[in-house]
């Protein structure tokens, strides 16, 4: 039944009498849309559902099976309406009484509950009513290091130095860290010695997925100290990750390497075609997160550019952690390269997909870049890009 308002005239209060009546209004043209969104669609022929399988909630991804009649055959002649995204693919079993099909995932804003449809030539159907809730994936992936630790000169009894890593989560989710310092291959004192003046900031921190953050530790050398192995220790704070970085060595007199910034190297967009091979680079840009991908079972071309602002003949070097899924060529250009102040000089390397299983687990790619002294007898100093890698589906077309 219909509800009569009156207009309200200047200076009239607005009585709870009035804001009742409105709302019963508003409950009874709720109630109107309701079952006309249950309702069948207004021809004889329309499509018609009663029930869905799952009936509860349902994860993007998953299998959802509609039950009800007059769909059309072929099945793409049906479009499945859920939320804002349309559904026209179906599975094997998809006939006139049931459509199977893939919860879509790029369904946004989960979990919620949405409306289903079904629509086709004959007409439009009732509406059902599903939560879907976003897929749930177990943390997985790994944490890479960079060396970021500045120049220390030569390493002294009672000396005070800074150690700097960039460390660079790529896990699944965002995850939860603890810092702490290793102290390993230890000659002239204690662990405890060199523990007990040891700093390190943050102690604990939460480092999202490619959004790499700088950690640093401040250690005093032991007066009885000759040398020792100091690696950043990251914990996850379930456990399921637990790595140390590279050790840095500090041997007292001697002067460590440090990642020398008289060479930058900055990473190339992967080329689109891989001329050595013939065939597109099927090495390309991660299409989530920071690095590159390579197709399982497959190799492409990645490159960097490195700029010198130190004229001399250097040395290029690749290598790849966990070994078992990866492998690298020798670079390009060949070791003993001259190169004049100034100089902007592409790196390229092979990057070799070597995983049979398929994994999407993440590697790093390091690049070096070595000078080589006056006489050409030993490193001066190196330089360095880490890269993060993955396997992925191929191939890239």
């Amino acid at each position: 039944m219909a509800i009569d308002f009156t207009d309200v005239q200047p200076g009239q209060l607005i009585t709870s009498d009035l804001c009742n009546r409105m709302l019963r209004a508003l409950d009874q043209l709720d109630e109107r849309v309701s079952d006309l969104e249950q309702s069948p669609g207004t021809t004889p022929d329309a499509p018609q559902l009663q029930s869905s399988v799952p009936s509860g909630n349902v994860n993007v991804g998953s299998l959802l099976r509609l039950i009800g009649r007059n769909f059309v055959i072929p099945t793409s002649g049906n479009t499945v309406e859920i939320g804002d995204q349309e559904v026209t693919d179906f599975l094997s079993g998809s006939n006139d009484q049931q459509l199977l099909f893939q919860v879509p995932s790029s369904l946004t804003g989960l979990p919620r509950q949405l409306s289903v449809r079904v629509r086709n030539r004959n007409g439009q159907s009732n509406a059902l009513q599903i939560r879907v809730s976003p897929l749930f994936e177990e943390q997985a992936g790994n944490v890479f290091f960079t060396d970021q630790t500045p120049a220390l000169g030569q390493i002294a009894h009672a000396g005070e130095y800074e150690l700097r890593w960039l460390v660079d989560s790529q896990t699944t989710h965002p995850e939860q860290y603890e810092f702490s310092l290793r102290f390993t291959n230890l000659q002239g004192s204690t662990e405890d010695v060199w523990r007990s003046s040891a700093q390190i900031t943050p102690v604990r921190a939460e480092i999202p997925r490619s959004t790499p953050r700088v950690v640093t530790a401040r250690v005093r050398v032991p007066g009885d100290a000759t040398s020792a192995d100091i690696s950043l220790h990251v914990e996850a704070e379930h456990s399921f990750l637990s790595k140390d970085s590279g050790p840095k060595t500090l041997t007292v007199g001697e002067t460590p390497a440090v990642n020398n910034t008289a060479t930058t190297i900055a990473p190339q967009p992967p080329v689109a075609f891989d001329v050595a091979a013939g065939r597109r680079n099927q090495v390309r840009e991660a299409t989530t997160g920071s690095g590159l991908e390579c197709a399982w079972s497959s190799d492409g071309v990645v490159e960097v550019l490195a700029h010198f602002t130190e004229a001399g003949r250097y040395d290029f070097r690749a290598e790849v952690a966990d070994p078992t899924r990866w492998a690298v060529d020798e670079p390009s250009p060949p070791d003993h390269a001259a190169a004049a102040v100034g100089l902007d000089l592409p790196i390229r390397v092979r990057l070799r997909n070597t995983d049979t299983s398929h994994s999407t687990a993440p590697g790093v790619l390091t690049i070096r870049v070595v000078k080589r002294n006056a006489a050409n007898t030993a490193d001066d100093f190196q330089s360095w890009i880490a890269i993060p890698v993955r396997g992925a589906q191929g191939p890239f077309n």
